[in-house]
């Protein structure tokens, strides 16, 4: 997997920068935290602001479109986006065993 293109958008109103992003060869095998992990590194930002919002593959290529949204503060992105979009994003906690 690699990154292609990166195109980045300021919404000032949100508190948030929207990114979309282009992976060769992603399609069917990266995962939300993966990709939200390479963007981060890419762009300088810290992976917990980094919210993965659509992953679509494209019809006949490898190529995956992603679209992500960097929140300037965890308190922002808490109050601004769908509880399921919020928690899926964040790193599953391990399970106590029994």
């Amino acid at each position: 997997m690699s990154l292609e293109k990166i195109d980045e958008v300021d919404n000032r109103l949100l508190m948030r920068k929207e990114v979309t992003a282009t992976f060769s060869a992603g399609s069917g095998g990266i995962k939300r935290r993966d990709a939200a992990e390479t963007i981060a590194k890419s762009l300088g930002v810290d992976s917990s602001r980094v919210f993965s919002i659509s992953l679509q593959g494209q019809s006949g290529t490898t190529r995956l479109k992603a679209l992500f949204y960097i929140y300037q503060d965890d308190e922002a992105a808490r109050s601004r986006l769908p509880k399921h979009i919020y928690l899926r994003n964040k790193p599953k906690e391990k399970e106590s065993g029994k």
